[in-house]
C-alpha cells in the first residue's frame, strides 16, 4: 500500500520510519496545501496560531523556519 501516516509524536513517527511508511505531521499537511495552492500564507498563520490556543505545541524555531521557507 501506498500510503502516509499523519503523525507529529516524535516516538510514533520514529516507529513509523522503521516500518517504512511514509509520514508527513501537521507542518507537511499546512505545506501540501501551500503548494497546491489550496491555503494562504495568511491562513496558515491563523490555522498555527489556533493550534497553538489550543495547546498545539510547536517551537517557536519551528514556526518561525517553517514560515519564513513558505
Amino acid at each position: 500500500m501506498n500510503m502516509i501516516i499523519l503523525i507529529d509524536e516524535k516516538k510514533g513517527r520514529k516507529i513509523a520510519k522503521n516500518l517504512n511508511l511514509s509520514v508527513v505531521g501537521f507542518l507537511g499537511i499546512l505545506l501540501i496545501n501551500f503548494k497546491k495552492e489550496y491555503i494562504s500564507k495568511n491562513y496558515i498563520i491563523e490555522i498555527i496560531d489556533k493550534a497553538d490556543k489550543l495547546g498545539y505545541r510547536l517551537s517557536n524555531t519551528l514556526k518561525t523556519d517553517f514560515l519564513n521557507n513558505l
